[in-house]
């Protein structure tokens, strides 16, 4: 029998509530909401009584949803899985934002059926605890943001002879999870499954190709090694494990959600030195524009003045310039 694991966190990291500090910030601090999902190993079979401080004692400002109620997060039973440290550490790279982590993860289960998106048990099984989570949050008029999801899956696909499809179902999976979510550059960290499930038959060897193929050529998909994690069994990463796990899928989020920031961000005007083509003559200016199809580069002197000359009487560095901050 599939054994099947259901947890969804709320993380405040500061002592003040979030709908507070929103409030306080105007309503320009929306609560981000981290997705997990996956099979045995996102469940995770570490044993709690390993855990070492500060992941074995609940976090004073991480909230988990547990038997229909907010408790502080901590291990849930007897064992855990990578969420424990990836609350820690997320909470610690976003001290400004509280942050909520939905989790569903079911044991033996793979993408080709169980979670596909055309009708697969455990992806409805995933979509109604993530609509649950977030309809309490809806329902508490608390304003909030999918932040990005954590994935940790595959080695099913490879026991089940199921690995040539795994990289077209997995670009599938993630592209129906940013729509269902409305959040078309959702970031997706994935975890590589090791070479146990279907090792011998080199079925392994094709899902983890997938993954690394998959988040090398799709936008906002990253992907980290867990080979050198400690195991509980050949398939299976102890607490030691576990505790590494959760620490990458951080910070491989936190990656992404950088670079989604800068992406964001304005990009600041630089002056610099243009030199002419013949090296005899220099000025410093910013670079505003310039027109292609004319050949005209506009630049502001430091005195404020607008200046317009052809690109050909800069250095062959100073048009490679114009052009790539122009494109």
């Amino acid at each position: 029998m599939r054994s099947l694991f259901l947890l969804a966190f709320v993380l405040g990291f500061s002592g003040a509530p979030a709908a507070d500090r929103a409030l306080a910030a105007g309503g320009d601090a929306p609560i981000k909401v981290f997705l997990l999902g996956g099979q045995s190993n996102m469940v995770g079979v570490g044993k709690s009584a390993e855990l070492k401080a500060p992941y074995n004692k609940p976090h004073p400002e991480v909230k988990l949803w547990h038997g229909g109620k907010w408790v502080p997060l901590g291990a849930v039973g007897g064992t855990f899985g990578p969420e424990v440290t990836f609350g820690h550490a997320i909470g610690a790279a976003l001290p400004e934002d509280d942050v909520y982590l939905v989790k569903y993860a079911a044991s033996g289960t793979a993408l080709y059926n169980d979670w596909s998106p055309s009708g697969g048990g455990q992806y409805k099984h995933f979509m109604g605890t993530a609509k649950a989570a977030l309809a309490n949050l809806d329902g508490a008029g608390t304003d909030y943001e999918i932040a990005g999801m954590l994935w940790m899956q595959g080695e099913s696909d490879a026991a089940e002879n199921q690995a040539e499809a795994y990289d077209a179902n997995l670009r599938a999976f993630i592209a129906d999870m940013r729509k269902q979510f409305d959040t078309p550059q959702m970031p997706f960290a994935i975890g590589r499954v090791k070479d146990f499930y279907g090792g011998a038959t080199g079925q392994a060897a094709i899902v983890r190709s997938a993954q690394q193929e998959v988040a090398e050529s799709t936008d906002a998909v990253e992907w980290f090694d867990t080979d050198g994690y400690s195991l509980a069994d050949g398939g299976h990463y102890n607490a030691a494990g576990l505790v590494e796990m959760g620490k990458d899928f951080a910070g491989a989020m936190e990656k992404m959600l950088s670079e989604a920031e800068a992406a964001r961000r304005p990009r600041v005007p630089e002056k610099r030195t243009f030199r002419s083509a013949d090296g005899t003559k220099s000025f410093t200016a910013t670079l505003t524009g310039y027109d292609q199809e004319s050949g005209t580069v506009t630049v502001r002197r430091p005195d404020g003045s607008t200046v317009k000359f052809k690109i050909d009487v800069l250095s062959e560095e100073d048009r490679q310039y114009v052009k790539e901050r122009q494109e």
